[in-house]
């Protein structure tokens, strides 16, 4: 296999899921944010080059994003009421 011959990836997929992880455990609100436009600008690339790998990659990246934002809003709305 030449280098011709391997699959690009799309750039920013495997990021966007890194980001979002991140945020799942840290700061989700501006990690997930950060994931999610990530993710969003990999998928654009992939909508124009469909030979390029990591849509599945990115389209996680924005799900998990989500969950990341939803945590974090929850756990404040948990901590306001508890006041």
């Amino acid at each position: 296999m030449t280098d011709s011959d391997a699959v690009r990836s799309a750039p920013g997929a495997a990021l966007s899921l890194t980001w979002a992880m991140a945020g799942l455990v840290t700061c989700g609100v501006v990690l997930g944010t950060i994931a999610m436009v990530t993710s969003l600008n990999a998928q654009r690339a992939l909508a124009r080059d469909p030979s390029m790998a990591g849509r599945q990659m990115a389209q996680m990246g924005y799900w998990f994003g989500a969950v990341a934002i939803a945590q974090h809003v929850l756990r404040l709305g948990m901590r306001i009421s508890a006041l």
